[in-house]
């Protein structure tokens, strides 16, 4: 049952490495956890004499060529050439070449002053791109060198238009866009990669805004990630389908696995429960699981044969568990305290119902995929089901907003739902950019907006609760996004169940 349920922030940022064209003089500039040195390489060298970087100067024709190295310390560089130190003590300050205020943004290329340095001079009547003075900064002279093999788009290695400032703003004033239009970002880690590489590297959490990192899981081909959430221990946790495991990922990007006990059990959603465990639906394995923050995985069979739970969720006003039951079509509740099995049969033929959440209104609220509907189960024990949609609406998952409204993804209709709080049949659809994106996960952002995954249109959504829709490319190709969920760390983290990936974007 196949439920079909990174252009770039192009800014050359304070933690990643970047390497610009000024003029004939290239700058190489590493700033990050693993960066170990700056680099001065010339090409062509152009007579551009005495330009001052920091406190001293150093002659353009007397740089280091290729390999040779600038070393670093906490805030000096010394330009070496074998033994002989060319420049001694030449600060580079918070804001150089990868700094908040980089290429084109409030200052210069190096700072807040110049390449040339605070003194402005170059020496000479011919500069290479890198204009003189306190705040000159000459950004269109800037260009970003292409790497070998690489054809110009975000999937091929490189951004398309260099985005150097903290909003969006390229060497030439422009946002960085792709062919479609959307605001693309960096894929980061936490090595160092230059600017002909598509992926500098951030590893704060209070990085730049729209930024993606990805991390690979190595331990198989393709695992499939399916779902994914927030645990108590302030990791994220998170279903692998076919990998037949539960997976655990700091929010640093260390990864860790867990084998379930029952083979192609079919791992589907999972969500912290009440008595501070892990718990997931065993699709294929027609099981709840737990699994402890330490890793132990203890299963529990539903009593009706061939139910194929899919969403579930621990309640937040007792002991229990909230699933459903998508080939059954039934809404299932489980008693951690009692042990027991309870199922709740909804009125449609087929709803297949997918997500539940708890409402503000006491009701468990769910989707019924295959019915095309929104129902609640009341306390009372009563299952309503209280909107249709249309046929192929598909609804899928669904969360209660920083409005305290629903909202829910429609993969078929390729929108996202607003339900009314009071629950009245009140639905806004909100059309996605992309079309035939098939949305699937949704989650509400630290920022206050909702953020989606779009598992067609290998993106990342953003959806105001005004209804604002903003997408955001992924650098893989058919990454299939699906799970979604805000993190401890304030990022919006998402499984790729076709690239064997986890990500996550910085709202």
């Amino acid at each position: 049952m196949l439920r079909t349920r990174w252009i770039f922030l192009g800014a050359l940022l304070a933690v990643g490495a970047c390497s610009v064209d000024v003029g004939k003089l290239r700058v190489v500039s590493g700033k990050g956890p693993d960066a170990a040195v700056d680099r001065l390489e010339t090409g062509d060298v152009a007579p551009l004499t005495g330009a001052e970087v920091g406190a001293d100067l150093v002659d353009a024709r007397e740089v280091p060529g290729p390999g040779d190295v600038a070393e670093t310390g906490a805030d000096v560089t010394d330009v070496r050439q074998g033994d002989d130190l060319f420049v001694a003590d030449a600060t580079v300050g918070d804001d150089t070449l990868g700094g908040d205020d980089t290429l084109a943004g409030d200052d210069t290329l190096a700072g807040d002053d110049t390449l040339a340095g605070d003194d402005g001079e170059d020496g000479g009547s011919e500069e290479t791109g890198a204009s003189t003075g306190d705040d000159a900064s000459d950004a269109v002279a800037v260009e970003l060198p292409p790497a070998s093999g690489c054809d110009g788009g975000v999937n091929g290695g490189c951004d398309a238009a260099a985005d150097v400032g903290p909003d969006t703003a390229d060497a030439a004033g422009t946002d960085a866009v792709d062919s479609a239009g959307d605001v693309m970002v960096f894929d980061t880690r936490s090595d160092v990669a230059d600017a002909r590489d598509s992926r500098p590297r951030d590893t704060s959490s209070d990085g730049p805004a729209n930024v993606i990192t990805q991390f690979t899981i190595t331990t198989g081909a393709n695992t499939q990630p399916w779902d994914i959430t927030a645990g108590p221990d302030g990791n994220l946790w998170f279903t692998e389908r076919t990998g037949n495991k539960i997976g655990r990922i700091t929010t640093s990007g260390t990864i860790t696995e867990f084998t379930i006990p029952t083979n192609n059990s079919g791992p589907d959603s999972i969500a912290a429960g009440p008595d501070g465990n892990l718990w997931f639906t065993e699709n294929s394995g027609n099981k709840l699981g737990r699994i402890t923050t330490s890793g132990t995985i203890t299963e529990y069979q539903i009593t009706s044969a061939g139910s194929g739970p899919v969403g579930i969720m621990g309640s937040p006003i007792s002991s229990t568990l909230w699933f459903t039951e998508f080939s059954g079509g039934r809404i299932g509740r489980y008693s951690i305290s009692g042990a027991s099995f309870y199922e709740y049969s909804i009125p449609t033929t087929g709803s297949s119902p997918s997500a539940i959440v708890y409402g503000p209104d006491g009701n468990y609220w769910f989707t019924e995929y295959g019915g095309n509907k929104i129902g609640h189960y009341t306390s009372g024990g009563t299952i309503t089901e209280v909107v249709s949609l249309g046929t192929g609406t598909t609804p899928n998952k669904i969360v209660v907003g920083p409005d305290n409204n629903f909202w829910f993804t429609e993969m078929g209709a390729n929108q996202i739902g607003r339900l009314a709080a009071t629950g009245t049949g009140t639905v806004t659809p909100f059309p996605v950019p992309t079309a035939n994106s098939q949305p699937a996960g949704i989650t509400v952002g630290s920022d206050g907006n909702l953020w989606f995954a779009e598992y067609s249109g290998n993106k990342i959504g953003r959806i105001t609760p005004s209804g604002t829709v903003t997408d955001f490319s992924i650098s893989t190709t058919n990454s299939q996004p699906y799970g979604i969920v805000a993190g401890p760390d304030g990022n919006i983290w998402f499984v790729e169940s076709g690239a064997n990936k986890i990500g996550y974007i910085t709202p």
